[in-house]
């Protein structure tokens, strides 16, 4: 599509994913994107290279309910090698003990970095069966990508108040949890009350009193905050020049969105738009924070377009987890 709409000039601005291709501005000259979601596998390759781990050993939840994190794994992975990082990678069901053991023997052997694709009930299970093979003492750990915190997806916390929970905690303490979405950006108060407006008004639509699934915030802010980008740049356009050439003026728009900070969008936050036409991401690295029963968000870190980790070596340089 992104060829497509460069080939006939025409704006292309996507809200729900984005692709390498969009840094390449000769073959994509008028593909932008507000995508919610950081780049995982730049995020990740910048993460282990910042803290020097060289090896590592993937594991991808066969039971997550959700496909982000099969794709998400398969990004990663695809990517590691290019960033000098050697690999070890497995799928398994990771409710099955069995398995688990099976899978963090294997682990053990060829790296003491787990990164972890999969939801908060694997998780608590993958650390339970690690802690009874003495492998959640700082000696590992467990690197686990966060999509969303909310009851779709989980929130990745040891605290369910169940008998296990003492024992989950303390396991708990070997995790850091990487977040690729601004939850401040993209579910800002402003889109929220916004979301609220559109489900009254399918409700009275369709004389519906309950909605399926909740609508999904994130992508509703990037698909809010496109729209008001595009209309930005066709009112300066107009301003300038009062009428605009014959065409779609894809090029002119995507340069006048390009390269810029959005202050006062209606969805509310500040956006960033890099110059290569993507949103530039905060995203939050969080570890075992204490008795709230939650992982706390120990850095913020809004990356510039080539580097995502520049200072969270300061973070972790005091860990007690052994370096691969």
């Amino acid at each position: 599509m992104n060829d497509f709409a460069g080939s006939f000039n025409v704006l292309l601005i996507t809200s729900g994913g984005t692709d390498r291709l969009i840094r390449n501005r000769q073959r994509c000259p008028t593909f932008l994107s507000t995508t919610a979601f950081a780049s995982a596998s730049s995020v990740v390759c910048s993460l282990l290279n910042t803290l020097n781990y060289t090896t590592v050993f993937a594991g991808l939840d066969s039971q997550a309910t959700t496909t982000y994190f099969q794709y998400v794994f398969s990004q990663v992975t695809a990517k590691l090698l290019d960033c000098g990082v050697t690999f070890a990678a497995t799928t398994a069901p990771f409710s099955d003990n069995s398995s688990v053991r099976k899978v963090l023997k294997d682990f053990d052997l060829k790296s003491r970095v787990f990164l972890f694709f999969g939801q908060p009930p694997g998780l608590r299970n993958f650390l339970m069966v690690a802690s009874e093979m003495a492998m959640t003492n700082g000696d590992h750990v467990y690197l686990a990508v966060c999509q969303l915190s909310n009851a779709e997806f989980g929130h990745f916390t040891w605290q369910l108040h169940n008998k296990d929970d003492e024992k989950v905690k303390r396991a708990y303490r070997s995790v850091l949890l990487l977040s690729l979405l601004d939850e401040t950006l993209y579910g800002s108060p402003s889109i929220r009350s916004l979301s609220q407006e559109w489900a009254d008004i399918y409700r009275s639509m369709y004389n519906s009193t309950v909605l399926t699934t909740d609508l999904p915030i994130p992508g509703m802010t990037g698909t809010h905050a496109a729209t008001e980008m595009g209309g930005i740049a066709v009112m300066e356009a107009l301003a300038r020049q009062e009428s605009l050439p014959e065409g779609d003026n894809g090029r002119m728009l995507a340069d006048l969105i390009r390269n810029r900070t959005y202050l006062n969008l209606q969805v509310g936050g500040t956006f960033k738009m890099g110059s290569f036409g993507i949103v530039l991401h905060a995203v939050q690295l969080g570890s075992f924070g204490g008795e709230n029963g939650l992982l706390e968000v120990n850095k913020t870190t809004r990356p510039t377009e080539n580097d995502f980790f520049i200072s969270l070596m300061i973070l972790i340089a005091g860990s007690h987890c052994r370096r691969s």
